[in-house]
């Protein structure tokens, strides 16, 4: 914590150090760690703790499980009637808003396959497939799927990483190169790339993105070099990291591994980027 520097002292700006806000114990949720929180649109929070999931409603109640023995993150969504919880595997879990009721999505046509990440866009869940160039969507408020409505990222040749929905459009973040969708409302299927629009930044740690004020951050890649945080918004990638942070970026033994998350905070927006392996976060 600091006070703002005498001018005498001849310092070119004045400036303040003020501290983030600490942590209070709400409570304890299972054996651990928690790998997601989310509030669905029913006002319910549900958690995953370990394998377990919780609803988190007046008592804490242990709903069901998901793939036994992983530790990272754990992507939900809902759609105002189900909410859908991925894990990185080919599995996926709904939980019906209204009854409460818990079960793993069983898909006959076999054209569900997991995903990193489950995000909602005009009554659809997008999923990435992961390590293909693949996405997928739902039907429409519903979780049972189309054989057809999947597409491949198509502007380059590089696998998907992550599909990230901000206002209403489809952030493809490839491993080198990224792309946007928009929902043309075509019959066959639904979502087409937005023309003439190619981001010259991949993503290099799957769990970055997150949607902040209608725009998509992430760690990015390209072919020149990995660790920049940049910050996509009309269609370009704004960098928003520092050469300082750079720097230190590239001190860490791994940083695929970053996670990103947002805080709203005395009317400022913040944007949150964790290394579990070397134990930082910016």
């Amino acid at each position: 914590f600091g006070e703002p520097i005498p001018g005498a002292q001849g310092e070119p700006a004045q400036m303040s150090h003020y501290p983030t806000p600490g942590l209070v114990l709400w409570g304890t949720v299972g054996d651990g760690p928690i790998r997601a929180i989310r509030q669905a649109s029913n006002g319910v929070a549900y958690c995953v703790s370990g394998s377990s999931v919780y609803s988190l409603s007046a008592p804490t109640s242990s709903i069901g499980s998901i793939t036994p023995g992983l530790h990272g993150p754990v992507s939900m969504t809902d759609n105002g009637l189900d909410l859908v919880i991925v894990d990185g595997t080919s599995s996926g879990w709904t939980v019906n808003l209204a009854s409460g009721s818990f079960a793993q999505i069983i898909d006959p046509g076999a054209v569900f396959s997991g995903g990193t990440r489950v995000d909602y866009a005009d009554t659809y869940f997008v999923f990435n497939r992961p390590g293909t160039p693949q996405f997928y969507i739902s039907d429409s408020l519903a979780t049972t799927f189309d054989p057809l409505w999947f597409a491949n990222k198509e502007a380059t040749a590089d696998n998907l990483v992550v599909a990230v929905v901000a206002k209403r459009e489809i952030w493809l973040l490839g491993e080198r190169s990224s792309e946007v969708w928009n929902d043309t409302g075509a019959a066959d299927f639904p979502w087409a790339i937005v023309p003439n629009v190619l981001i010259p930044h991949g993503c290099v740690a799957k769990f970055s993105p997150c949607e902040v004020d209608n725009a998509v951050l992430w760690l990015s890649r390209d072919r020149n070099g990995q660790g920049i945080v940049v910050s996509g918004a009309g269609y370009e990638a704004k960098r928003v990291s520092t050469y300082a942070i750079e720097a230190e970026f590239t001190t860490y033994a791994r940083i695929d591994d970053a996670i990103g998350w947002s805080y709203q905070l005395g009317g400022h927006q913040f944007y949150v980027l964790s290394f579990p392996t070397i134990d930082k976060t910016w």
